[in-house]
């Protein structure tokens, strides 16, 4: 092959691999904000639930302590192992985590929407350095969350990629697992 051939060749080449690796970068945000989207309000439900249950509980709890005594103590065990869960899941940080890493990603995607066209090599190091600065972050995935929101981002990106099958188990238990 002579020689302006294949310069002209490898340019292409390298300039697809940029290509390439800005819709990857572009693909794993999506997943992000997606992700720490949904994890974000889980966390903040979950939260808001546990405050009034304990609320209600140790109210109700006061008016049994006086007047039925049994069932005053069962409303105050259930308080306790309420503010137990929120000690212990400490999901007023899980919160704020989540938010953090959803900002971090919005972020992300606004830098990858200002790419010049085409990207600079420089560029898109910048970006996958940036990326992989988020994911050290990120606390472990849930995966089948992670499946519900990989097929949200396939359809928003239009991917042309299969759906996976999630049943609805999985689905109503993707915060957990």
């Amino acid at each position: 092959m002579p020689e302006a051939e294949y310069s002209k060749s490898s340019s292409s080449h390298s300039k697809r691999s940029l290509e390439r690796r800005v819709w990857d970068i572009r693909y794993n945000t999506e997943l992000g904000i997606r992700y720490h989207m949904e994890c974000n309000g889980f966390y903040e439900r979950a939260s808001k639930v546990t405050a009034l249950l304990s609320l209600v509980t140790s109210g109700t709890a006061f008016v049994f302590v006086l007047s039925i005594p049994v069932i005053g103590q069962f409303l105050i065990a259930i308080t306790a192992i309420l503010q137990a869960y929120v000690l212990v899941s400490n999901v007023s940080s899980k919160v704020e985590s989540h938010s953090n890493l959803y900002r971090d990603y919005l972020d992300l995607k606004k830098q990858i929407q200002s790419l010049s066209s085409p990207p600079g090599e420089d560029s898109v190091k910048e970006l996958e350095i940036k990326r992989t600065e988020i994911e050290a972050r990120e606390p472990a995935v849930k995966r089948a969350l992670l499946d519900c929101v990989r097929n949200d981002a396939n359809s928003y990106l239009r991917t042309g990629a299969e759906q996976i099958e999630i049943s609805k188990f999985r689905k109503m238990t993707r915060f957990f697992f």
